[in-house]
């Protein structure tokens, strides 16, 4: 899998960055984001500890901008508010 997703010719930063981002907005919860894209982000770069927290924010910031976040589905349903009303870009 990494050898086709390094095919694509992008450089290993952009795909660190990318594909927890992709991951995190995908799924909303960070445990699935770190079990599925850092297996395949580590395996094109030298694990250090600036690449590892470079992954995890992006990550991190997939979950907090997914409208499928936790927080917010469960925030919607209690209060019973409007979706396209409650997640509006600023």
């Amino acid at each position: 899998m990494s050898s086709a997703i390094s095919s694509f010719g992008f450089s290993p930063v952009i795909i660190l960055i990318l594909l927890p981002l992709a991951v995190g907005m995908l799924t909303g919860l960070l445990q699935a984001c770190i079990g599925v894209s850092f297996p395949l982000v580590m395996s094109f770069i030298e694990p250090s500890g600036a690449y590892v927290m470079l992954a995890y924010i992006s990550g991190v910031a997939g979950v907090m901008i997914s409208p499928v976040h936790l927080c917010l589905v469960l925030s919607i349903e209690y209060f019973k508010a409007d979706f396209t009303r409650s997640y509006k870009p600023c």
